[in-house]
């Protein structure tokens, strides 16, 4: 197993991986932004969905301490045949998330990660 952040996140490198016969957990970040724009819109679809209909599997904690309120999700998705243009995903087999809402001081702060394996 190859893990690499969005830096590493080409065609090329993924080829080169799935050819030696290793898989790949991959940070997306919006570098490539067609990645990234694709995923992030699929994810929003398929997280609208009901949770019966829902192709994502998720876990979610929630923490208290230290002034602030923060709670996590974690999901990934595995099926993947409603990605807009899987062909340009090379070796694309799953989709991860870690979503935060943390709210300190008052103030709510959001952030989405993306994995790709």
């Amino acid at each position: 197993m190859v893990t690499l952040d969005a830096m590493d996140c080409h065609k090329k490198t993924t080829a080169a991986i799935r050819e030696g016969g290793a898989g790949d957990v991959i940070a997306v970040k919006d570098n490539p932004p067609t990645l990234y724009r694709r995923i992030k819109g699929w994810a929003d679809e398929a997280a609208a969905l009901p949770e019966h209909e829902s192709p994502l599997m998720s876990f979610t904690t929630t923490e208290s301490g230290h002034g602030r309120d923060e709670q996590r999700t974690a999901w990934v998705a595995s099926v993947l045949e409603d990605l807009p243009n899987p062909e340009k995903g090379v070796g694309l087999r799953s989709l991860g998330c870690v979503e935060s809402a943390r709210i300190l001081n008052g103030k709510t702060s959001l952030c989405q990660h993306f994995t790709r394996g």
